[in-house]
Order: C-alpha cells, then structure tokens, then sequence
C-alpha cells in the first residue's frame, strides 16, 4: 500500500485556471474529462464536508440542544456547472445502495 499523499491546499477554481492553461495541450476531450473529474472531485469534497458537518456532536461544536448536526442553510453547488443548491437535509449514507 502507497503511503498517503499529503493535502494540497487547492480550490476548484485554481486547478480550473490550470486546466486552462494546458487546454490546447490536451485535446478537447482531454481537457473535457480533466474538467470533469475537477467538477466530480469539488462536489465530492463538498459532500465529504457535509458528511462531517452532520457526523460532529452539537457538543464538539459548543451547542447545545437536540439538534445535533444540523446545518444553518443550503450548499451552493455552483461548481458543479448549475445554479442548483445542494439541500439541507442532504442523506448520508456509506455503502451500497442495491
């Protein structure tokens, strides 16, 4: 097993400016597909950060009441090409669903 690579301190943003850059490097369907996994891995990140978010004790926090995990407002998803918003009640789950 490779050891783990160490976090990049990196936006959405920046590694779209990058792809940019190499746009006419790689083709349009490369640059296509590198623009889709940027997409697919800033919304992932984002549901990661939810999933912690929902997952930490009100306690931990320094809240109180039994609203345990709960998130102040909806998640812009902007970066996912779309003006939709990511709900608040966004399900958690792990696993398969089938």
């Amino acid at each position: 097993m490779q050891p783990a690579a160490p976090p990049l301190d990196v936006t959405p943003e920046e590694l779209e400016a990058l792809l940019e850059g190499v746009r006419e490097a790689l083709g349009e369907a490369g640059y296509q597909k590198l623009k889709a996994a940027i997409r697919t891995l800033s919304y992932v990140t984002q549901l990661l950060d939810v999933r912690r978010a929902v997952a930490q004790p009100a306690s931990a926090t320094g809240e109180v009441g039994d609203h345990r995990g709960s998130l102040s407002g909806s998640c812009s998803a902007s970066f996912c090409g779309s003006d939709a918003e990511l709900p608040r009640a966004l399900p958690v789950r792990a696993g398969s669903t089938g």
